[in-house]
């Protein structure tokens, strides 16, 4: 999560507070074309001192660069919870023969079933995708792996994770685990009629 300065940067940075301040400068002006004392009172309408003016456009202004940030923020915590999905090679061991297997584990903690996702492997050994396996459900998933090599974690490689978000937004959990925007999932070989 980021700090709160990062997220009072970001606000200020945005188009609202750009807005808010292009809105100050033209009241500024106009009060001046209306010829408002900046030290005395109003003509007879009653529209207040500068001072008053300056410190109601200042409120006005914080209070839109604060609500910006909440925004921002519950923005940047809503892209976390729906992409809060990852994936592993890990070794298991069969408790009937006793010998080890390779599986990828992914622990899905978006809350719903992702239904369009591809895992593949940096070496190109690893490929797995929901036209051949199913939705990833809530909680954690396996999958078996046959390989041609003994399982042993030291022989495990990265893994990518591609996914399509409860949105309908492509997602990529890369090998060092950042998340980043996507264009197009990556097709499943194995499937008949994958389109990705």
């Amino acid at each position: 999560m980021r700090s709160l300065g990062a997220a009072v940067a970001q606000a200020w940075q945005s188009p609202a507070t750009k807005w808010v301040l292009v809105f100050a400068c033209i009241t500024l002006a106009t009060l001046w074309l209306w010829r408002v004392p900046p030290a005395g009172a109003a003509s007879a309408a009653g529209l207040g001192t500068w001072g008053e003016w300056i410190a109601g456009i200042g409120s006005v202004s914080a209070a839109v660069v604060a609500l910006s940030a909440i925004v921002i923020q519950r923005r940047a915590e809503d892209v976390s919870k729906r992409t809060a999905i990852a994936a592993w090679m890990d070794v298991e061991i069969d408790p009937e023969r006793g010998q080890p297997y390779w599986t990828v584990k992914v622990r899905n903690d978006t809350g719903l079933p992702v239904f369009q996702w591809t895992i593949t492997s940096s070496n190109g050994s690893v490929h797995l995708c929901s036209q051949e396996n199913g939705p990833i459900v809530p909680d954690m998933s396996r999958y078996l792996l046959t390989a041609g090599e003994p399982p042993d974690q030291a022989r495990a490689v990265a893994l990518v994770l591609e996914f399509r978000d409860r949105l309908g937004k492509l997602w990529e959990r890369d090998v060092s685990g950042r998340v980043g925007a996507l264009r197009a999932l990556s097709g499943c070989p194995n499937a008949v009629g994958s389109d990705g």
